[in-house]
C-alpha cells in the first residue's frame, strides 16, 4: 500500500495542482520495472509494459498511463517519461553522494560500506544464474549522467513534444561480482562477501537499449566506483546521507535491482568483461569478453530502488 499511496496519490495531487496553475510540462521519473518480465534483451522503449512483477513497478506503470492519457486529452500537455535502470556513483568531489545511515537498499552503497569497514561483508544472493560468473547482471548508470538526462529532458519539453519515453541506462550489464571487483580496484580495499540463496523476484540479467535517449537526449558515461569511493572515504564531508529505512525492505543489496553503476572502470573493465547490447552487426557490441547475456525471466523487485527514484 505504501508504494500506491506515495506514488499514485502523490502524483494525482501533483497533476491536479499543475492543472490548477496552468503548468502543463512534466518530467516523470519512472523505472525499468514497468517492463515486467523481459521478452528480449536489451530492453528498448518498444518493449511491452504493464506485466509488472511488484507493486513498485505497477505504481510507476499506472502513473505512466495517467500521464499518457492526460497528454492525449489535452494537446497542450507535454511529458518526458524517463525509465531509470540502476543509478550509482557520487559527485566527483566525494562531498555529495548516497550514504545511508541504515541498512543500504542498493548494492553499491552496501559494497562501499564494506570497503570502508562499516560492515563486515556483502551478502550476494545467488551465484547460479546463467551469467558470466553466476551472479545477477544489471545496467548501472552514473547519477551525474542521470542528472544530465533530466536536463536534456527539460530541453525536450520546449519542443512541445507531447509524451515521450526514454530509457536511461548504459546498454551494458555488469554482474554483482564484477561490481565488487571494480570497487576493490577503486578503493584499494578487499570487499569480503558471502554467497547466499537467491531471493524471490531476482533475475539473471537486465540492461537497456539506450539508443533513443543517446540520439534524442544525449549523455556520456563517467567512472562510477571511484566517485562513490571518494564519498565514502570522506564521511565527514558527505552531504547526501539518508536517514532510516524509508519503508523499504532490508537486505544486503547483493543483487542490484534499480541501483547504481556505470560502464567505464579506469584502465580496463572488470575481469570477464561486461555484457553489452549487440552492436550494429550483432554480437557483443564492442568490448568485453562475454556477449549479451540471455534474456531473463523477470525484472527485479523494488528492494533495489533508491529513494531518489520514487515519486
Amino acid at each position: 500500500l505504501e508504494y500506491y499511496r506515495v506514488n499514485l496519490t502523490g502524483t494525482i495531487r501533483l497533476l491536479e495542482a499543475m492543472k490548477a496553475h496552468g503548468v502543463k510540462n512534466i518530467v516523470f521519473s519512472s523505472s525499468a520495472t514497468v517492463y515486467g518480465d523481459p521478452k528480449y534483451l536489451p530492453l528498448d522503449e518498444n518493449h511491452p509494459v504493464g506485466g509488472c512483477t511488484n507493486p513498485y513497478g505497477k505504481s510507476k506503470y499506472f502513473i505512466e498511463e495517467m500521464i499518457r492519457d492526460l497528454c492525449k486529452a489535452d494537446k497542450d500537455w507535454n511529458a518526458v517519461i524517463l525509465r531509470y535502470f540502476n543509478p550509482i556513483g557520487a559527485h566527483e568531489s566525494g562531498m555529495i553522494g548516497e550514504d545511508p545511515q541504515g541498512i543500504p537498499n542498493n548494492l553499491m552503497p552496501y559494497v562501499a560500506q564494506v570497503a570502508v569497514g562499516r560492515r563486515e561483508f556483502l551478502s550476494v544472493f545467488g551465484n547460479d544464474y546463467e551469467t558470466i560468473d553466476g551472479t545477477g547482471v544489471r545496467d548501472y548508470i552514473h547519477v551525474v549522467d542521470l542528472a544530465k538526462g533530466h536536463i536534456a529532458a527539460l530541453q525536450k519539453l520546449k519542443e512541445n513534444c507531447g509524451c515521450k519515453v526514454y530509457n536511461l541506462g548504459t546498454g551494458t550489464g555488469y554482474s554483482v561480482l564484477q561490481m565488487v571487483r571494480a570497487m576493490e580496484k577503486a578503493s584499494g580495499r578487499e570487499i569480503k562477501y558471502k554467497i547466499t540463496a537467491r531471493r524471490e523476484g531476482d533475475v539473471a540479467s537486465c540492461y537497456a537499449n539506450p539508443e533513443l535517449a543517446e540520439r534524442e537526449l544525449g549523455f556520456w558515461f563517467i567512472e562510477p566506483c571511484l566517485t562513490l569511493w571518494n564519498t565514502h572515504k570522506n564521511p565527514k564531508h558527505v552531504q547526501g546521507r539518508q536517514g532510516g529505512e524509508g519503508g523499504k525492505k532490508k537486505g544486503g543489496g547483493g543483487r542490484g535491482g534499480e541501483e547504481r553503476g556505470g560502464e567505464e572502470w579506469g584502465s580496463a573493465p572488470p575481469p570477464g568483461g561486461p555484457a553489452r547490447r549487440p552492436g550494429p552487426g550483432g554480437g557483443g557490441g564492442g568490448g568485453g569478453s562475454c556477449g549479451p547475456v540471455p534474456a531473463s525471466p523477470s525484472l527485479p523487485p523494488p528492494r533495489g530502488c533508491s529513494s531518489s527514484t520514487q515519486s
